[in-house]
């Protein structure tokens, strides 16, 4: 997913997960057990991806692929 602004990592993620997956037919009644703020985390350390904290309280997400 590109970069942009968004509310939160957490938003982010979502938005990423949502775009690329369908986990509700993937995972069933066990999709809203998903941790996003986890997949954020592991996003930004694998240095796939950083989050910029705003001035407005939203974050910028840098893709770096």
């Amino acid at each position: 997913h590109d970069g942009g602004e968004f509310s939160s990592a957490v938003d982010w993620a979502r938005e990423n997960i949502s775009s690329c997956y369908d986990l509700d037919k993937m995972l069933g009644n066990l999709a809203g057990y998903f941790d996003y703020e986890a997949f954020a985390r592991d996003a930004e350390l694998g240095g796939d991806i950083s989050f910029v904290q705003l001035s407005n309280g939203n974050v910028w997400v840098v893709n770096h692929h």
